[in-house]
């Protein structure tokens, strides 16, 4: 990972585990989940957190960020659910705010 906008979670130098898009169905991720994609521009990979949904991209920002920004779902390689920092291996899962977030959504209150 290069960059602060993850930090704490992700930091640089970090290595991350990805499960491919082609596995998933992008648009059942729940909110909080974190995906890797290329930047449309300079094709750099991004870490980010999905805040929200369209009906062919997911809205994002980094846990640092003020800015959410949208991207596609054809710019997402994957989802990431583990970190390597140093030799240890930690599992990345949703936090429960997020958790509490997408059930209040599926509900209709947002």
């Amino acid at each position: 990972m290069i960059g602060r906008s993850m930090e704490p979670l992700l930091a640089s130098g970090d290595k991350v585990r990805v499960v491919p898009a082609i596995y998933q169905s992008l648009n059942n991720l729940p909110y909080g989940t974190l995906v890797l994609y290329l930047d449309k521009r300079s094709s750099t990979p991004i870490v980010h957190r999905i805040v929200g949904k369209g009906r062919e991209c997911l809205y994002e920002k980094g846990d640092r960020a003020n800015n959410v920004s949208y991207v596609s779902f054809r710019s997402i390689v994957g989802t990431v659910t583990h970190r390597k920092r140093d030799e240890l291996v930690t599992e990345l899962s949703i936090p429960l705010g997020w958790r509490v977030a997408t059930f209040l959504r599926q509900l209709g209150i947002r």
